[in-house]
């Protein structure tokens, strides 16, 4: 579908609707009880607002990239942060674009409505961002595989019903490209032999970060997305999704706090005057607004 100003607008006006409903204040209260703002989730899917960058033929709302760009922006904006479509947006993108049929009914879908969160299991302690050197296994078995290793920083591990998973197929040491050898799969997260442990950061979300630990999990054959040891093209599928809603989400934040600023700089008058009429803190809100 073409990217219209309209379509953008119509994304930032549902979401706006969204946070006057949902707004900051349900958000931290949802943090303090330590829920999934469910609510809130149920509202964006009602508005369609789950299902931007999945194809109508999908039954998601169409639309690309730029439509979740425009919507965390603007959420992000009211200080609202929703991670779990987030993840899920930049999860199922793999699957989409190299999945079978059958996996894009099954684990896409259900995420349009807002039935299903997914998460993205990447980052490794021994790896960090040297994904290549990943240590996470998956073996083949005659039904499947089994896997072996550990992740970290994995947000909403709880809260996700499934996991887009990405392990070596090859041991670093085996292959001559570091490139090769990685592969996707689409993880139950209630699977027997996967511990989750939380991770103490202090982070004001509902969700939470974990360090995963895979013991022997047997994964069915029909769970890898697209081809083995095609995993490095394929997650970046994902990937390149995550950085540009993220930097949304950062964009929306920065503007909120911005505006917190210029409001407060306006209010206070110690010496009979606003401060914001002074230089001394217009011109570095300025440099902050141009960035």
């Amino acid at each position: 579908m073409t990217i219209t100003s309209d379509r953008l607008d119509a994304v930032r006006e549902a979401g706006r609707g969204i946070v006057e409903r949902y707004d900051r204040a349900y958000w931290l209260k949802c943090t303090k009880e330590d829920r999934f703002p469910q609510e809130m989730w149920q509202a964006l899917g009602e508005a369609g607002l789950l299902g931007l960058s999945v194809p109508e033929e999908f039954g998601g709302s169409g639309g690309g990239t730029e439509d979740l760009v425009a919507l965390l922006e603007v959420l992000a904006g009211a200080g609202v942060m929703p991670f779990g479509l987030i993840l899920s947006a930049f999860a199922r993108m793999p699957i989409i674009k190299h999945g079978t049929p059958e996996q894009i009914e099954r684990f896409v879908k259900p995420t349009v409505t807002g039935e299903t969160i997914m998460c993205f299991g990447i980052t490794e302690p021994n790896a960090g961002t040297n994904t290549f050197k990943m240590q996470t296994l998956a073996q083949p078995t005659d039904d499947g595989w089994i896997v072996n290793g550990q992740k970290v920083f994995i947000s909403g591990a709880d809260q996700a019903d499934y996991m887009l998973l990405l392990a070596r197929t090859k041991p670093f040491t085996a292959v001559e490209d570091r490139r090769q050898g990685l592969s996707v799969f689409v993880v139950d997260t209630k699977s027997p032999g996967i511990e989750m442990h939380p991770l103490n950061i202090q982070a004001t979300a509902p969700e939470k970060q974990f360090q995963i630990f895979f013991n022997n999990v047997h994964v069915p054959a029909d769970r890898i997305v697209g081809q083995e040891d095609m995993g490095t093209k394929y997650i970046f599928d994902g990937m390149n999704t995550e950085r540009l809603v993220l930097a949304a989400m950062c964009v929306g934040t920065g503007n909120l706090a911005l505006q917190r600023a210029v409001d407060y700089a306006k209010q206070r008058a110690p010496f009979g005057q606003p401060i914001g009429s002074y230089q001394g803190l217009q011109h570095p809100m300025a440099r902050a607004k141009a960035q």
